[in-house]
């Protein structure tokens, strides 16, 4: 059982490596920004955004509660959950961390938006991939999302220049600036249940902004959470051979040394 459970994460590992370089490919063809700067982000999440359209994506991977694959998503095009998927995975596939952040309409709102912080050789940088949009600062540098959420301004004045650059029937145009702000967004809501609160309050004692965390990968990586999964039953089912042979052992040992 063991070896099944390692063949079939093995199975995932490798789908989910096709499915990279398959990326990287793209990449290579379609972007020409060096990557891991700024520019490489924007140019990326331009591409993203026109590749395909935005109706949310039904597709999924074996189950449907984890949503549809970067590939599924490439292939048909998302939301703005979808899409920030696929940014993520694709700066994934060269070598570059990125978190999810989902947006929220006010304290107690459920979320409206989502977006993408990638890291890049400057810091971090705030990628719509929905709405086009980057917040550049200066040359070579891009505003994050704490930034962002410390200076609500920072939004209304880049949707207003992009609005006049693009023009008024560009999509960004339509943007709810009133409950698609930066005030309150979190990268995982450990609000959700006692489970999420408990790890959130136990996060909050390494850092002052639990909520900013980066998010990890698996949580939007069907196959990448299928990999650790059977890993993990693996493991575990393992352990748990390894500790009942050796009850069994021992068990037989006392029997024998009984009987005599």
């Amino acid at each position: 059982r063991f070896l099944q459970f390692c063949w079939g994460s093995f199975y995932f590992v490798a789908s989910r490596s096709t499915d990279m370089n398959d990326f990287r490919m793209i990449i290579q063809k379609e972007i020409k920004s060096k990557p891991g700067t700024g520019e490489f982000v924007e140019e990326l999440n331009n591409w993203v955004y026109f590749n395909k359209g935005f109706a949310k994506n039904n597709d999924f991977y074996l189950l449907s509660k984890f949503g549809p694959t970067a590939k599924q998503i490439l292939a048909k095009g998302g939301d703005c959950s979808d899409k920030s998927r696929l940014l993520s995975t694709m700066l994934k596939s060269v070598g570059i961390n990125s978190t999810l952040v989902m947006i929220y309409g006010c304290k107690t709102c459920g979320a409206t938006h989502t977006i993408v912080e990638a890291h890049y050789d400057n810091g971090r940088m705030s990628a719509d991939p929905v709405f086009n949009i980057v917040f550049p600062k200066r040359e070579g540098e891009y505003y994050g999302i704490k930034e962002l959420r410390d200076n609500p301004n920072l939004l209304i004045r880049r949707l207003d220049f992009l609005k006049a650059e693009r023009g008024s029937e560009d999509k960004v145009s339509f943007y709810k600036r009133d409950t698609e702000t930066y005030s309150w967004i979190k990268t995982i809501n450990w609000s959700k249940n006692n489970i999420t609160q408990t790890v959130g309050y136990f996060i909050g004692q390494f850092t002052d902004a639990p909520f900013l965390v980066m998010r990890p990968h698996f949580l939007e990586d069907p196959k990448l959470f299928y990999s650790y999964f059977l890993f993990v039953m693996g493991a575990m089912f393992l352990m748990l051979s390894i500790v009942i042979s050796w009850f069994v052992r021992k068990y037989n040992k006392n029997s024998n040394h009984t009987s005599r």
